[in-house]
């Protein structure tokens, strides 16, 4: 359920005079499971993810240029968040006057809840064309609430219950008659192209397109102008490249709309191909582990009982280029257990090396207060990365367990909660090794020298 509230008449008071300091807001009860865990904007590609619970319940990144939201005035975004428990309830405030006080009557531009069973909020903002261009103060706080409305004091200076509270800074462009595109996308990716796609808000038949080396600083300067088609193969890249691109709409007559952007991607290598395995000798058990806290981690009813091999071809050397992991875990029906205490990872034996979650436990979790099914896929993973000779092989271990112990299944079991048989796939993509031998053996004596007589000092 999303309630959208717009921006009052007092934006046309937007002052940059300040009274003083903004407000601390406090969670006396914590925020273990009730935090904003991610916090995303699609249409723009912002994604502040696995903060998990700041200490104090409190984190002000608005001082961290990396996480500045570009916004348009005119233009609706859609956002979500996560937390690790359901009944959340998710306000979002916009300092609109610039006196560094977060008005709850008037300055709320949106409020969503996400229900008994979901941990996901998602809501929507709706910025009016009359919204000043400027720089503000945002304040994003979710509160733990039994019920479909929010707790009666929750306030951007909050100081009861469960929850966590974020700030950021906000830049709001001024609207434009040429509207930006959105949903900038970067696919088919190759050793020296890739396919852009994006989401045109207007009537443009033309867009200009910017791009360059990570990390790129834009100039505003097309570097492919009058493109007329969407999707558009972008060429001429060179392998094993990152690249940020940018795009905006071209609506003839010197009406250009606001840049949008960027999409990151990386080249893939010259000649880079993949070996695939699929783990095919039944549901992989899990057992309890109590701990929730950071890098916990619980192996033993897998781990290296549970593994996936893959050799690379003779010949070689090869170089792994990054590991697509996927697979599926089931909260059984009957057991007791849920969906969001499923934990797992990836690890690759041959160098002792885990897979990292972004998630604030450094494990991977699912979400959902309910039995049922879960599907984890990450694409390139970084824990094989390196050289290797021909025909080597490649060992992946199944890290996975449950923070939930049933009475009736006690131990290691597939009754709880299991990883599905045929679900769980490894990908690894791999390049061979250009090899550039130095030159050797080289005689100087075999120059020629010419030696020039002395012409004397002038």
């Amino acid at each position: 359920m999303t309630k959208r509230i717009t921006f009052l008449p007092i934006l046309l008071l937007f002052s940059l005079w300040s009274y003083g300091q903004y407000c601390v807001p406090n969670f006396p009860s914590g925020c273990t499971d009730d935090h904003i865990d991610n916090f995303e904007i699609p249409a723009i590609n912002f994604a502040h993810l696995g903060t998990g619970c700041s200490p104090g319940t409190y984190a002000d990144y608005s001082g961290d240029s990396s996480l500045l939201i570009v916004l348009e005035a005119g233009a609706d975004y859609d956002w979500s968040t996560t937390s690790d428990y359901a009944y959340q309830h998710v306000k979002i405030w916009v300092d609109i006057n610039g006196d560094q006080v977060f008005d709850e009557a008037t300055e709320e531009i949106d409020y969503a809840q996400s229900g008994s069973v979901l941990m996901q909020t998602e809501g929507e903002i709706s910025i009016p064309a009359v919204f000043p261009p400027g720089t503000y103060r945002m304040r994003i706080a979710t509160r733990y609430g039994f019920g479909s409305t929010p707790p009666s004091d929750f306030i951007p200076c909050n100081t009861a219950g469960f929850g966590e509270a974020h700030d950021y800074t906000v830049q709001i462009l001024p609207p434009s008659s040429c509207p930006s595109p959105t949903a900038l996308n970067a696919g088919n990716i190759t050793d020296s192209s890739v396919e852009l796609s994006w989401t045109e808000n207007g009537t443009a038949t033309a867009w200009d397109i910017e791009y360059g080396v990570s990390p790129y600083t834009p100039t505003g300067t097309p570097t492919v102008s009058g493109v007329s088609s969407n999707p558009y193969t972008l060429g001429g890249l060179a392998p094993l490249t990152s690249y940020e691109v940018y795009v905006r709409a071209n609506c003839g007559g010197g009406d250009e709309s606001n840049w949008f952007g960027p999409v990151a991607f990386t080249t893939l290598a010259t000649g880079q191909t993949t070996l695939s395995a699929t783990y095919t000798a039944g549901d992989i058990s899990t057992q309890y582990n109590s701990s929730s806290g950071p890098f916990v981690v619980d192996d033993v009813c897998n781990g290296a009982s549970t593994t996936l091999n893959l050799q690379l071809p003779a010949g070689g050397p090869w170089q792994v280029l990054g590991v697509d992991v996927e697979y599926a875990m089931t909260a059984v029906s009957g057991g007791g257990g849920w969906m969001s205490e499923q934990r797992s990872r990836i690890y690759f034996q041959n160098t002792a090396t885990p897979e990292v979650s972004t998630e604030s436990s450094g494990v991977f979790h699912g979400t959902g207060s309910a039995t049922g099914t879960m599907s984890y896929a990450r694409t390139g993973v970084d824990i094989a990365n390196g050289f290797y000779a021909g025909g080597e092989n490649l060992t992946f271990e199944m890290h996975a367990w449950r923070t939930w112990e049933s009475s009736s299944y006690p131990g290691c079991n597939t009754d709880v909660s299991k990883v599905d048989n045929n679900t769980w796939k490894i990908d690894v993509l791999y390049a061979p090794v250009t090899v550039c031998i130095p030159p050797s053996q080289v005689d100087i004596t075999t120059l020629p020298i010419k030696v020039l007589p002395y012409l004397g000092h002038k």
